[in-house]
């Protein structure tokens, strides 16, 4: 199954950063929704099929971070992938974002190419683990179909 448009998200990034990744990727192919404030987040990712979601995180707003505690947090959305994007790149700032398993981070000032393929890059693996579920659950349903005729064919045996 591949999918027309993938959603992301992106909480409290820079508007112009935001407009920045919106003109460099194809509009057929991406839809870019932006948020920033929590509850306005939560909506979108209520009312939306999102695929992958961009965090700004700053020193002075803890909020990014805590949507993505909150996110993680929840089964129906702890499997989205999350870019962080935060001004800050030293040693610690980077092994910390490693240490929260996000998908990947992108620094201020963004770098629009660097950005766009960290979102492409994303958006491929989200289309192989798409795929391998597809492939296992037709796998399930093939071993189900063979139980089924070796039963049957006992049966008529």
């Amino acid at each position: 199954m591949v999918k027309s448009k993938y959603v992301i998200l992106t909480f409290n990034v820079d508007s112009n950063d935001v407009k920045l990744l919106s003109r460099s990727l194809s509009k057929d192919v991406y839809k870019i929704l932006g948020s920033f404030s929590d509850m306005e987040c939560i909506s979108i990712i209520r009312n939306h099929n999102i695929d992958l979601i961009i965090l700004g995180v700053y020193i002075d707003s803890l909020s990014g971070i805590e949507i993505y505690h909150a996110l993680k947090a929840k089964k129906e959305t702890q499997t989205i992938p999350i870019i962080i994007q935060t001004k800050f790149n030293t040693m610690v700032e980077k092994l910390t974002a490693l240490r929260l398993d996000i998908a990947d981070y992108i620094f201020k000032p963004m770098n629009i190419d660097i950005a766009t393929n960290k979102v492409k890059n994303q958006i491929k693996n989200i289309k192989v683990r798409r795929r391998i579920t597809e492939l296992i659950l037709e796998n399930k349903l093939l071993r189900q179909q063979i139980e089924e005729s070796k039963t049957e064919e006992i049966k008529s045996t």
